[in-house]
């Protein structure tokens, strides 16, 4: 990871504000891919600036098919301060994501979410952890940095 820098990686993101959304909340934070697909709007309290974390989505494969779903599972609570440029981040990209809902956002919508057409309605859709992950793999492959991945970033910045 030491080869990789932010700016270069960012680059190659071009508009995709999502995927910069979670690839920052995974550097700056000590949370991982699917705490941050889980986190909800009630998680987040911009007057103390802080994110509640407790609980993390995983994909589940039903066995004997081929279908798979998001669950939601508990994780050892935690309160994560945050800094200026977090909460800087946080706010621009719920923002959007409430233009994009043409709603205001609820307690109970994902944070790391995307508008999605459902009979004629628009609702915020939870992402994969996965999406997070092959992303971060395919810029590092585009940028010839073998071995880097998600995880290893996180780690890079003091993440356990």
């Amino acid at each position: 990871p030491d080869k990789l820098t932010w700016v270069t990686y960012t680059g190659l993101l071009g508009s995709d504000n999502l995927l910069d959304f979670g690839l920052q909340l995974a550097r700056h934070l000590p949370i991982k891919r699917g705490e941050i697909c889980a986190l909800r709007c009630g998680d987040y309290d911009c007057g103390t600036a802080t994110l509640d974390v407790h609980r993390t989505v995983h994909r589940y494969h039903t066995p004997g098919t081929t279908q798979t779903a998001l669950i939601e599972t508990a994780v050892d609570s935690r309160t994560i301060a945050l800094s200026a440029d977090d909460t800087i981040l946080l706010d621009t990209h719920l923002q959007r994501l409430s233009i994009a809902a043409g709603r205001l956002l609820t307690e109970d919508d994902y944070i790391y979410s995307r508008c999605v057409k459902v009979h004629d309605k628009d609702i915020l859709q939870p992402i994969d952890p996965d999406y997070l992950s092959a992303r971060c793999n395919k810029i590092c492959a585009q940028l010839q940095l073998h071995g880097v991945t998600l995880t290893t970033l996180y780690k890079s910045q003091g993440h356990n």
